[in-house]
């Protein structure tokens, strides 16, 4: 054994979880609604500033569909590409365990491909999804 691990095993696996919604919680029917409209668009942004309820919002959003969805807390650690594709990898296979698995192996082996091929990699390989995924990066701006 040589001592040396995956990167994907060095990942935290409570980053891959939704958080808990508060037992306080105000549905906001109006912003469900865009939600909802969204939902047939490749990207949602929701933007706010801190403290206003965006991850409790998408959250609660989330557990009235009924279709696969991942979810992704990033913070300032999540920086690295390899580290921040591992993440991405991880999340989807959550929902779907066989997919993504060049970009799997690939974030699994030493090295990675320059990044403009890792993505052309790993789009692909999200377009041969068996069906659609709501793929949540709660604090995507922390890591950038």
């Amino acid at each position: 054994m040589s001592g040396t691990r995956s990167t994907t095993e060095l990942l935290l696996q409570s980053k891959l979880y939704r958080p808990r919604i508060p037992g306080h919680f105000v549905k906001r029917k109006r912003l469900l609604e865009k939600l909802d409209q969204g939902s047939q668009r490749r990207l949602t942004l929701v933007s706010a500033p801190a403290g206003y309820g965006k991850t409790t919002l998408v959250n609660s959003w989330l557990e009235t569909l009924d279709e696969a969805n991942a979810w992704l807390s990033l913070d300032e650690s999540d920086n690295s590409f390899e580290i921040f594709v591992a993440y991405l990898a991880t999340a989807v296979r959550r929902q779907y365990p066989a997919a993504v698995s060049n970009t799997w192996s690939l974030v699994n082996s030493p090295g990675l491909p320059e990044p403009p091929r890792l993505a052309d990699i790993f789009l692909q390989e999200l377009e041969a999804l068996p069906g659609r995924l709501f793929l949540v990066l709660d604090d995507y701006h922390a890591c950038l």
